[in-house]
């Protein structure tokens, strides 16, 4: 009796790991874009730190917010990768850096920091970036930092 052995796989067989392949792919992918995208917002915050420093030491050293020129001029870093922050506010207004971040819709593609008075002690200051307190601040809150999520 002749008997005959299987060599390789069945069609059904590579059909159902190509199956398994695409719903991993399926539910993968978007995973990943959002993880790209959190990551693009954090060097925002990243730079955001730096900004705050300066703006802060030269608040405390001459009595008056400093403009962007003075900020660039001392060397903050204001354009990353992925993002490029601007800085508005006059020697004695609120300090506040935007940050537009690349991969995001229009509109829907920046996040700020703002020099705001605290919720709970109106006589300290706080930064706030939410969108409320920044006014800056219009991306989508499922990428944002915690501290900045409404």
């Amino acid at each position: 009796m002749f008997k005959y052995k299987q060599e390789g796989f069945t069609l059904i067989e590579l059909m159902i790991v190509v199956a398994i392949i695409g719903i991993l792919a399926a539910v993968a992918i978007p995973a990943y874009q959002d993880y790209i995208k959190k990551s693009k917002v954090s060097e925002a915050n990243t730079l955001y730190d730096g900004f705050k420093t300066e703006i802060m030491n030269a608040y405390s050293d001459k009595g008056e917010y400093p403009t962007f020129d003075e900020l660039k001029a001392g060397g903050v870093v204001w354009k990353g990768t992925y993002v490029t922050g601007t800085y508005t506010g006059d020697k004695v207004g609120p300090p506040q850096v935007c940050f537009t971040v690349l991969g995001f819709d229009t509109g829907k593609d920046s996040i700020g920091w703002k020099y705001i008075p605290s919720t709970t002690d109106p006589t300290q200051k706080v930064w706030g970036c939410k969108a409320a307190e920044s006014g800056c601040t219009t991306i989508d809150n499922k990428y944002l930092p915690k501290n900045c999520k409404t």
